[in-house]
């Protein structure tokens, strides 16, 4: 398997890391994903995307305790990252998605619009914004709102495989 070459050859990467355990959590192999997005964080602190799929393995887990304690991590550490600098959409993004998973629907919301005013045509944004929506707000009018321009967007089959393997 391509993965697991890469971790022989680059195991300290947070590219190869973050890869494995995106691969796991695709086949709901949440459990072992935790270890890989973990490791992926600690090498590179802002990583909207693993700290959204880490956050969701722990849901998936059953693990409440440590889905409240990464949205802390991820919502502290965006900080850091957003005092430099406030445009920088993966500690705005990381940030919005905290706030989602803490039910901060208000601070989600104009986290999450300002995100999107920045870079419209994300569809990535948007998806992990509906996902955090649905999962974490139960908002399903803004999740299918989200959903229904990242499906109708070329290339929006991927993220229709992605919804099927989304806890």
């Amino acid at each position: 398997d391509a993965i697991e070459q890469a971790l022989k050859l680059e195991p300290e990467s947070w590219e190869v890391n973050r890869e494995a355990g995106r691969a796991l959590y695709n086949r709901n192999r949440f459990a072992e994903a935790v270890s890989y997005f973990e490791k992926a964080l600690s090498i590179v602190g802002i990583d909207y995307s693993a700290w959204q799929m880490l956050g969701s393995s722990y849901e998936a887990l059953g693990h409440h305790e440590q889905v409240l304690s990464a949205a802390e991590k991820m919502i502290a550490k965006s900080q850091q990252f957003l005092a430099d600098d406030p445009a920088n959409l993966d500690a705005l993004v990381t940030n919005a998605c905290g706030m989602a998973i803490q039910g901060d629907a208000a601070r989600f919301s104009e986290r999450a619009d300002l995100a999107l005013l920045l870079d419209p045509d994300n569809m990535l944004i948007r998806y992990n914004f509906a996902c955090m929506a649905a999962a974490f707000l139960k908002d399903v009018a803004m999740a299918t709102d989200l959903l229904a321009i990242t499906f109708a967007h070329e290339g929006g089959a991927t993220f229709v495989k992605f919804a099927i393997a989304d806890p």
